[in-house]
């Protein structure tokens, strides 16, 4: 077993020591979640029950956010568990998939992924800190974007690199999806994937149709933007009055938001 090997098995011990330690507090404090996140997921048991947003409560929240969080209350009315549990396992869920992602794609014997194999147990301990220093912010909006985003940073780095190439293509397809997931969760967020689509084109240098073709325009991207849209149409097909009244008045006062406080823009 060479460093980099063993460097992977770290990152998974890691990752799973993590999850475990996550598991451990959130068995003990069961109830525990953040005011914001509280918020949301009420909104999601209201959506559980049949009631629609922005028409039959108010919440100036993305619609993919709002339905997003009615996945714990339908399943806590299926296995009889407090849905603030059913949300904190499923965050705790994200944040090993997230990792095990970033993991998978350090795999390799390409001696050009020994960067990343040899940062791994770094970005994994990161990770680690960053979810125990923002704990009281377990499960808000940035906590989740930021684990449903970093599998494709990771990922468009190494696209970059000219090592985009899975044995299991459905690893940057499944990479791409959350990354549409997670801009979809506030409508600042897509100036994220603005800022590192443009970060990409600049890295590449002299600037090709070879290269565009190999090292840029890859699965991961694609499968971003083909989510992106399909989740746009989807929801406007099922929920049209929804979609309607998040882009007039809730758009509004997200406008008049902004402009007051300015910390989303400031985050992102």
């Amino acid at each position: 077993m060479n460093k980099l090997s063993f460097n992977l098995i770290v990152s998974g011990f890691l990752a799973l020591a993590l999850a475990a330690l996550l598991a451990g507090y959130f068995s003990v404090h069961q109830l525990a979640i953040p005011a914001d996140a509280a918020m949301r997921l009420s909104c999601g048991v209201q959506i559980a029950d049949g009631a629609r947003p922005y028409l039959d409560f108010l919440d100036n929240s993305s619609p993919f956010a709002l339905y997003l969080a009615s996945l714990p209350a339908l399943v806590s009315k299926i296995v009889f568990v407090h849905p603030v549990s059913i949300f904190n396992f499923m965050v705790l869920l994200l944040t090993l998939g997230s990792l095990l992602l970033v993991i998978k794609c350090g795999r390799g014997p390409s001696p050009r992924l020994i960067l990343l194999q040899f940062c791994l147990p770094a970005i994994v301990l990161s990770v680690a800190l960053f979810q125990f220093y923002f704990l009281n912010h377990f499960g808000q909006e940035g906590v989740l974007f930021f684990l449903l985003f970093l599998p494709y940073l990771t990922q468009r780095y190494l696209s970059l690199s000219g090592l985009h190439r899975h044995k299991q293509r459905w690893v940057p397809l499944l990479i791409g999806f959350l990354a549409a997931l997670a801009l979809l969760l506030n409508p600042i967020f897509p100036l994220a994937l603005i800022a590192v689509e443009f970060t990409c084109l600049f890295s590449l240098g002299e600037i090709s149709g070879l290269k565009l073709k190999s090292r840029y325009f890859t699965a991961e991207l694609s499968a971003c933007l083909l989510s992106l849209l399909v989740l746009c149409l989807g929801l406007f097909a099922l929920v049209p009055s929804v979609v309607l009244e998040y882009l007039g008045p809730i758009s509004h006062i997200n406008q008049l938001t902004f402009e007051y406080f300015n910390e989303d823009l400031s985050y992102v």
